[in-house]
């Protein structure tokens, strides 16, 4: 077979002639003198064999383009690719044009040629028959480098590429789907540039409701459009075809944007088919383009610009780590949490919704902790979206000695999150709770609300009058809460006309933790303590220094409540009571307080019965409590209880302490063992610490 231009063959030209005049049912009827004027100016290209004609292809010149008029090919000769041959040598003729254009009606069932020759269904119009019957315009574009192909590079070289399948950009055009729609969050837009290849309108052209088809293709202009390049695309699709799925017509196209996306340089593929994004390590060893869900690509993002947040952090103390989670662990997280332990959830309910947190970083944060193999012991996600709430929808353990510790830390976490974005209330909305982590959350304080678990966290020193006021404005602003607020403030009633205002005051001060109440009477107590047990007491490493001990206790340094031994004498001490962390005086550091806590209980007795009784709290071993009895088995010592410990911002030096208490008391500051301090002076203190000023 050879295709030339009739110009040069006229003896065919009869042929021609009597082929189109054979198929002019569908072509529509062209006269002979224009048979005759377009072969003079060499506009038609025959294909031929054994001095027989094939087929041809009639076109006309349009200022930068090329319109085709006819192509037919004789009923005896199909099949033998003489369509696809004379377009290929059409557009080998013609590059110096932009592009080639043509219509065809869409009841004629050969939409699978133009698709095959890389022509693009950009439109549709109602065609000038009497039936009606809809058009669709399709268009080759020559690759040329132009205005165009320049501002396609000046993308590609300040923003990542990100070619959308086709199913992400229905989610967009839909608004469905929210993993998806976060893609078009504006932090995001400054970083990467969506984009879409020529094989969306062929998918586009396949939904039957002519409709739909329109509003889609008008959609397209919202994105960029990858460059093509015919050659290198058929290329790379003859060469990796075979390697994978050809089941339905839905795998070829997915293929040909992939393909697609290669051949306009972009970073990434956007995808939700699991199929292809088990594909990636293939793609990215060969054409460097990673294939992502969008919630993991969004969180490599994040990563990428927040290095910081994902980095693992060492809780002191312990060889545990506490980190953001990364994109590599998504699968992890995945695998092993679905199943809460005592009620079965879908696989794919939890995928999704884990999906939909990681696909918001800015809004959502997931939290990991993990021992130094790698394995996860548990997680819970923050979500930040709400003015006044902190959400909780995820907070899991799997089965493991640490799992009730763990659930304890993770709310105390929450807390001081909480704090730090300034809401007001923890909204627990995980659905799968065990047994054992409901009574840990109401010991930590927090109400059944209808679906939820709730806590009020105030972050204030505020006198019973003010707090009162705050409670009711919040009935106004979170009505959902109002049953909630009207409890605590009739219990606040209830009691503040009582003499038990000590222990009703205390117990606001937990509840809505981290709240200081200004006229409370509840006692308050400087505590000294030596730096290397305050480094393992505290979860947080607040010394700025990384101690190392033998004997690491995560099931200890975890737990929101703990126990510290002293000496039974002198006996200065109550409960319940606030005190402050005094940090002694260490070879590298100064003196200064650190945090404060409350103490919850005190008990003085043997050493051995403290020790047994409390161990499972406790980061002492035997033969620190033996010392601190003075080898002494029947020498008395004192336990205390503390809970709810705030780490300040702000060291408070030791100079500072000695003249605000001078100030207060006409006394030298001298804390060998715990000592008494006026309620002003801890709240002033208090403030210095969390605020950097004693107001």
């Amino acid at each position: 077979m050879r295709i030339v231009n009739l110009k040069k063959h006229l003896e065919f030209l009869d042929s021609v002639i009597e082929l189109g005049d054979r198929n002019s049912k569908t072509l529509g009827f062209f006269p002979r003198v224009a048979f005759d004027e377009q072969s003079r100016k060499g506009l038609i290209y025959i294909a031929i064999k054994d001095n027989a004609l094939l087929g041809y292809l009639m076109f006309r010149k349009s200022y930068d383009r090329i319109n085709i008029v006819h192509l037919c090919v004789d009923e005896k000769f199909r099949g033998q690719n003489t369509a696809m041959k004379l377009l290929s040598y059409l557009k080998e003729n013609t590059k110096t044009y932009r592009g080639i254009r043509l219509k065809c009606r869409n009841d004629y069932n050969i939409n699978k040629l133009w698709e095959k020759a890389n022509f693009t269904p950009v439109k549709e119009q109602r065609g000038r028959s009497k039936a009606g019957h809809n058009l669709t315009i399709w268009w080759f574009q020559h690759k040329h480098h132009d205005l165009f192909s320049q501002a396609h590079d000046q993308i590609a070289s300040e923003k990542k590429l990100v070619a959308i399948d086709t199913n992400i950009f229905i989610d967009l055009r839909n608004k469905r789907e929210k993993e998806s729609l976060a893609l078009m969050s504006d932090w995001l837009l400054d970083e990467i540039e969506l984009c879409i290849s020529k094989e969306i309108y062929n998918d586009i052209r396949r939904n039957p409701d002519p409709k739909i088809r329109e509003e889609c293709r008008k959609f397209v202009d919202y994105f960029h459009y990858l460059e093509f390049d015919e050659h290198k695309s058929n290329e790379i699709l003859d060469r990796i075809k075979g390697n994978f799925r050809q089941i339905k017509e839905r795998d070829e196209s997915d293929l040909k944007q992939i393909v697609n996306a290669i051949n306009g340089d972009a970073n990434y593929f956007i995808t939700r088919d699991q199929y292809w994004i088990d594909q990636s390590d293939f793609f990215e060893k060969e054409y460097d383009i990673t294939i992502k869900r969008p919630s993991v690509f969004i969180t490599e993002v994040d990563e990428l610009l927040e290095k910081t947040k994902y980095q693992p952090k060492r809780l002191a103390g312990t060889h545990i780590l506490s980190e953001v989670i990364s994109s590599k662990k998504v699968n992890l997280l995945i695998d092993n949490f679905y199943f809460n332990g005592h009620t079965q959830e879908r696989k794919s309910e939890f995928t999704k919704k884990l999906n939909l947190c990681l696909a918001n970083p800015k809004e959502n944060e997931v939290v990991t902790i993990s021992e130094p193999n790698g394995a996860v012991l548990g997680f819970f996600v923050i979500n930040k979206k709400d003015k006044h709430k902190l959400k909780v929808p995820f907070i899991r353990t799997i089965k493991h000695n640490l799992s009730n510790t763990l659930i304890k830390h993770f709310l105390y976490k929450i807390i001081h999150i909480a704090i730090q974005e300034a809401k007001s209330v923890i909204q627990i909305e995980e659905k799968y709770l065990s047994i054992e982590t409901e009574n840990i959350l109401t010991e930590s304080n927090y109400i059944k609300s209808n679906n939820a678990w709730i806590k009020f966290s105030l972050n204030d020193v505020l006198t019973h009058d003010d707090l009162v006021k705050k409670l009711e404005n919040y009935k106004s602003i979170m009505p959902e809460f109002e049953n909630d607020l009207l409890s605590i403030l009739n219990k606040i009633n209830e009691f503040s006309d009582t003499e038990n205002r000590k222990s009703i005051y205390y117990y606001l001060e937990k509840l809505l933790y981290p709240l200081k109440i200004i006229d409370n009477d509840i006692p308050c107590f400087v505590v000294p303590i030596k730096k290397e047990w305050a480094t393992q007491l505290f979860e947080e490493n607040m010394l700025g220094e990384r101690l190392q001990f033998k004997n690491e206790s995560p099931d200890l340094i975890l737990n929101r409540e703990n126990v510290y031994y002293r000496a039974a004498r002198p006996k200065r001490l109550e409960s319940p009571s606030r005190i402050l962390w005094h940090i002694s005086k260490s070879k590298n550091d100064v003196a200064f307080i650190a945090g404060n806590s409350f103490i919850d209980h005190i008990e003085i007795d043997l050493p051995k019965k403290l020790f047994k009784k409390y161990e499972q709290l406790g980061i002492y071993e035997w033969p620190q409590i033996y010392r601190l009895a003075k080898n002494d088995l029947t020498k008395n010592i004192m336990s205390f209880i503390f809970s709810d410990t705030e780490l300040f911002k702000n060291k408070v030096a030791l100079n500072q302490i000695r003249r605000l208490y001078k100030s207060a008391t006409d006394k030298d500051f001298n804390p060998i063992s715990p000592l008494r301090i006026p309620n002003d002076l801890y709240l002033k203190i208090y403030n210095i610490g969390k605020n950097g000023n004693s107001k």
